[in-house]
């Protein structure tokens, strides 16, 4: 049963004789009505693990948290996981704990669990590929590709075929491989005659070559890393993902070097999602659904009130790349937004732009806080206050973190979310604007 101290400051319900956590300066903020410093109502840490509503409290008492199906992440150990269904994932894909919330998305490629059956008869490349028992790649079972000794390095390549998709637009491939003897892998999209492709170090871990338009990433696991190139493809009629072995500094094979890689994913977006693994045909991972709890959304729908939230590497999957990264029931009904083709961030209702930005977002920071007598936010994008002289009037009946209840998802890493009862200063708004620390 919810608390009847739930909607003040936790300043209000602390412990007697005793300094709770989020007594911290960190969490205290200037209520703008009357000039006081008080602590806020609810607090979410999911870095740091810790929640409190009057209380210290747990993460099922502050969310309710839903999946029809389980999820991969990336452990502490910086091993591929899997949660089960309806459990929430914390991820560490960027070498801190977040909670990691994403819309559905497909593998396409069908056989990512065991490529060593699925190479598409290695066409283009001279040499071996087989399975390497007891070797992994993020805890996944690796398979090496050895060019034979003599035969040319980086314009031979391991060719997996697959159908073309049926949606045209951007797509994304990626990877999971590490250095066995030669340091560098080319990961290349070929449809229509054309080529998508990026080269990696997988020594330095870098980035060494990518074409124009080619967005990439690569990501530390254990044992090796997680490679992506991301572009539009929307001309071809059919698709192979090809990956060339080649070396920094050798020009051909010596029969026993290579390169190790697993988990092959391609998937429709400009992004990499975390990994789908396929046996056989392509998988859909469902959607996570994170609801604020009924005592603390019903904290938004005071006649005062201010949130915080700060994230990392979050972007939009909606029309136009819009995404809801704090919202409401409806399509208007929302906290925080990525609008008017994902080049926005806004916050309202009424909707009032707090940053123009480029997606995916960086470690960022947002905050919105209202009255009956208007509005104020602050983006860390920019740090500049904007205020308007009209209510709050979204529907906030139920609040959904990541995406509304329409589906319009803003995937990513989120790490704190901060409620007060009251209305903040515009000081503590640029203040408490700023990337999680």
């Amino acid at each position: 049963m919810p608390s009847l101290t739930i909607g003040l400051s936790l300043t209000a319900v602390r412990t007697p004789g005793r300094t709770d956590w989020w007594q911290s300066p960190a969490w205290q903020a200037t209520d703008r009505a009357t000039g006081q410093l008080r602590e806020p109502a609810a607090v979410m840490d999911f870095d740091d693990g810790r929640y409190a509503l009057d209380r210290s409290s747990s993460t099922e008492e502050l969310i309710d948290f839903s999946r029809p199906g389980t999820a991969t992440y990336i452990g502490s150990d910086g091993i591929v996981s899997s949660a089960a269904a309806d459990v929430p994932r914390f991820d560490y894909t960027n070498k801190r704990r977040q909670l990691l919330l994403e819309g559905p998305a497909t593998n396409l490629y069908p056989g990512s669990v065991d490529m060593n059956a699925n190479t598409g008869g290695g066409s283009g490349f001279i040499g071996t590929i087989s399975r390497q028992p007891g070797t992994t790649i993020g805890g996944l079972p690796a398979i090496k590709a050895i060019p034979d000794a003599g035969s040319a390095l980086g314009g031979r390549q391991v060719r997996y075929n697959a159908k073309a998709p049926t949606t045209k637009g951007a797509y994304t491939m990626s990877l999971f491989a590490k250095a066995s003897g030669l340091d560098r892998v080319v990961l290349c999209l070929l449809g229509a005659g054309s080529a998508v492709k990026a080269t990696f170090d997988l020594v330095a871990g870098t980035v060494v070559d990518a074409g124009a338009g080619v967005v990439t990433k690569i990501v530390p696991v254990r044992g090796g890393y997680r490679l992506s190139v991301s572009a539009d493809v929307s001309d071809a009629t059919s698709f192979e993902y090809e990956i060339y072995v080649d070396d920094s500094s050798e020009s051909v094979g010596d029969g026993t070097s290579g390169i190790e890689f697993c988990g092959l994913q391609f998937e429709q977006g400009n992004y990499t999602s975390s990994y789908i693994p396929t046996s056989g045909s392509a998988v859909t991972r469902p959607a996570d659904k994170a609801k604020l709890a009924g005592p603390v959304a019903a904290l938004l729908r005071r006649g005062a009130a201010s949130v915080s939230l700060q994230g990392e590497s979050i972007y939009g999957t909606g029309a136009g790349s819009s995404g809801c990264i704090l919202g409401g029931p409806g399509s208007e009904d929302y906290l925080f937004m990525l609008a008017s083709n994902g080049v926005q961030i806004k916050a309202g209702m009424p909707g009032y732009v707090l940053a123009y930005i480029t997606q995916p977002l960086s470690k960022f920071g947002v905050i919105s806080s209202w009255d009956s007598l208007g509005f104020s936010g602050v983006s860390s994008d920019n740090g500049n206050v904007k205020s308007g002289d009209v209510p709050q009037i979204a529907d906030l009946s139920s609040v959904f973190i990541g995406r509304n209840a329409s589906s319009i998802f803003a995937s990513g890493w989120y790490e704190q979310i901060v409620i007060w009862p009251f209305r903040v200063s515009d000081t503590d708004l640029q203040a408490k604007a700023v990337p999680y620390a």
